[in-house]
């Protein structure tokens, strides 16, 4: 019994630290997934930043296209 008492109290040291890096490891993983969602939500809005930003590239090309097409009969008049 004595023996078994010694090896719970050697063990104990042990125990308590494994307890504790798997509530560091908790913690961590936790943290780490956070800034994954956050990671997730702004790759998202970054992506709708672009789409807005290709729209309004095509709304300007459009844009320029229709104002070329109107000059030319203007440049052949001058």
């Amino acid at each position: 019994v004595l023996r078994l008492e010694k090896e719970l109290k050697d063990n104990a040291s042990f125990v308590i630290a494994v307890e504790n890096v798997k509530e560091c490891h908790a913690e961590v993983t936790e943290a780490v997934d956070s800034q994954i969602e956050i990671t997730k939500e702004t790759m998202g809005v970054q992506e709708e930043i672009l789409g807005i930003c290709f729209n309004e590239e095509r709304r300007v090309d459009d844009r320029l296209a229709l104002l070329n097409k109107e000059m030319k009969p203007l440049v052949k008049r001058k």
